[in-house]
């Protein structure tokens, strides 16, 4: 999880279309989308802002968020990503808390486990859909 950034030159892509797709895809997918416009922030940049939430995830106390940041102009751009997954240890410990007392603690490398898998499939999705969009432009 962090950081990662992919540049694209000599596509001419209108980089609010492109920010309006980005928008659309992730809301399909049923995730809370920010947008801030270069309007309201400087150097031409778009931000997007991407949250997946929900009561279970509440109740799990894991969010998931990406920042997906877009510089440049049409025909030469960056899209870069930062995730970020989040647990809340207190819902966390108090879910598996009993299951890790009575399994002597053997129990604790299933639990984190998924979480650094869940945080890889996320960052490959998002990766994926962005590629996807970018593609589309390109036809």
């Amino acid at each position: 999880m962090g950081r990662k950034c992919e540049s694209y030159s000599g596509n001419d892509i209108d980089l609010e279309e492109l920010v309006e797709e980005i928008e659309k895809a992730f809301k399909f997918r049923n995730y809370d989308v920010q947008i801030s416009n270069p309007e309201q922030s400087s150097n031409y940049q778009y931000r997007v802002l991407v949250r997946k939430t929900s009561k279970l995830r509440k109740i799990v106390g894991v969010s998931k968020n990406v920042e997906i940041t877009i510089n440049g102009k049409p025909d030469k751009f960056t899209v870069c990503t930062t995730f970020q997954i989040r647990q809340n240890l207190i819902a966390n410990t108090t879910t598996t808390l009993p299951i890790h007392i009575a399994s002597w603690g053997f129990t604790l490398p299933f639990t984190i486990a998924p979480t650094l898998f869940y945080g890889t499939r996320f960052e490959d999705d998002v990766w994926n859909i962005i590629t996807k969009i970018i593609d589309d432009f390109n036809k």
